[in-house]
């Protein structure tokens, strides 16, 4: 008996959380704010080990399928090898990530809706005792986002980052976080 009421409650939870997810998704109007934790891998030119990227996100939506965010990470690794320069392998280096991106959006599967960004950024990295060096860059990555409720989400993305200024780094990043969704029109406006 216990084993079936234990069997009852869990559908019962099941059926409530699918009642609310027709609604999850992304909506014009709505202001979204991401914390995450990325896998942050650089070019093996740039001699720097990988490393995580703390970052945070803060996204508008003008239409359900088309948004604009701005990124912004920290990185703070080590270098994997001496360089001609004189900084030696496992010296700090400590940098910052910027990019503005384009979303696109695409039709949500029950409660995961897909995505693909395309944008313009800058990455600032500092080995220790050597100054900053500042590389713009263009961006594109491809991610889910999984709903749980019509203003919480986690999200999945894979983001490769390609710098148009020095050598022509080739890095990637791997993010997982999660989104909080505020206002848009399902919930009355801001």
């Amino acid at each position: 008996m216990k084993k079936r009421n234990g069997q009852l409650v869990c559908l019962s939870v099941v059926a409530l959380m699918g009642t609310g997810l027709a609604f999850a998704g992304n909506r014009p109007g709505v202001v979204t704010l991401t914390f995450g934790d990325a896998y942050y891998k650089f070019d093996s030119e740039r001699h720097v080990d990988a490393t995580a990227m703390p970052n945070v996100e803060l996204a508008y939506d003008v239409t359900d399928r088309i948004g604009i965010e701005g990124t912004f990470g920290v990185l703070n690794s080590d270098l994997s090898a001496t360089l001609d320069t004189g900084q030696l392998e496992g010296d700090p280096a400590h940098g910052f990530l910027y990019t503005i991106d384009g979303v696109y959006r695409f039709a949500n599967y029950k409660m995961i809706e897909p995505y693909v960004t395309v944008g313009i950024g800058e990455i600032g990295l500092k080995p220790s005792g050597y100054e900053s060096v500042q590389q713009g860059l263009v961006n594109a990555g491809i991610g889910a986002q999984a709903f749980f409720d019509k203003s919480l989400a986690l999200r999945a993305e894979f983001r490769e980052l390609y710098t148009t200024t020095g050598s022509g780094f080739n890095d990637y990043f791997v993010n997982f976080a999660i989104s909080y969704l505020i206002g848009g029109e399902e919930s009355g406006g801001l």
